[in-house]
């Protein structure tokens, strides 16, 4: 090899050197972007849910004090009759139960009555305060019939018609003696005992709101309801833990419907 050949090799062998240097960089480069674009995306992904988790906290918190505030403003309607004269209260609702009128047509009767009876009666109050009124006595009623009893009783469960988006669940009391008379139960021997309000009902649902109302006011001997299958299986998974060994009864008017139905 000559010199010439010689200074060209080593020409060639610098700058090859430097090219697969710059080649090394630049795949670090590349490397080094890759992972940071990865870095990037992840930060971005994370980001995103918090802000996704953000807005659903917020939507639930402006559920939840638009619930509050309508549950302050039913408080500040219940508590009205505080205020008011003991009379005032008793005569209105005197009038609802008893006369058979609604609440708005009892309030215009008493307004017709202010104004034949100047002087008689100074204040006239808003239907909704009516409300409210028999909405006390209600739950008055309620908590006065969750009692324990000395004789035996039927319980007669059933659900409501839905409203809007809910339906209660009714449990009626009615003393074992009531039923041996031969004639028919009067609504002064059955006795509100539960009332609860859900969305969905299931066997599971029944169970716990019969075992929570049975705790207070003692287990009944039978219990009437009909097939409904979110009834009669909470009626019967509550009656396998009662202990006076409780049995569960068809209703007889849902059972003579079925049979005409099907004959």
């Amino acid at each position: 090899m000559t010199a010439q050949e010689r200074k060209d090799f080593r020409r060639v062998q610098a700058s090859r050197d430097i090219w697969k240097k710059r080649a090394v960089r630049r795949g670090e480069q590349s490397r080094r972007l890759r992972e940071r674009h990865q870095e990037v995306d992840r930060s971005r992904e994370t980001w995103r849910d918090r802000a996704l988790a953000a807005e659903h906290r917020v939507a639930q918190l402006e559920m939840e004090n638009h619930q509050l505030k309508n549950a302050a403003m039913q408080t500040r309607q219940l508590n009205a009759i505080d205020n008011t004269n003991f009379f005032l209260s008793y005569f209105y609702l005197y009038i609802v139960f008893n006369c058979h009128l609604s609440f708005r047509a009892s309030s215009k009767v008493r307004s017709a009555w202010h104004l034949t009876g100047v002087g008689l009666i100074s204040w006239l109050p808003h239907f909704t305060t009516g409300l409210g009124w028999a909405l006390r006595v209600g739950l008055h009623c309620l908590q006065k019939a969750q009692r324990r009893l000395d004789e035996k009783w039927v319980c007669r469960a059933d659900f409501t018609m839905q409203t809007g988006s809910k339906k209660a669940l009714i449990v009626l009391r009615v003393p074992l003696s009531a039923l041996t008379t031969g004639q028919a139960v009067t609504l002064k021997q059955a006795e509100v005992i539960g009332l609860s309000l859900g969305e969905t009902w299931n066997g599971e649902r029944v169970k716990t709101v019969l075992q929570s109302l049975f705790a207070r006011c003692g287990w009944p001997c039978q219990v009437v309801s009909d097939c409904g299958s979110d009834s009669k299986k909470g009626i019967v998974d509550t009656l396998l833990e009662a202990p006076n060994g409780a049995s569960w009864i068809r209703d007889m008017t849902h059972l003579v419907a079925h049979a005409l139905k099907h004959s």
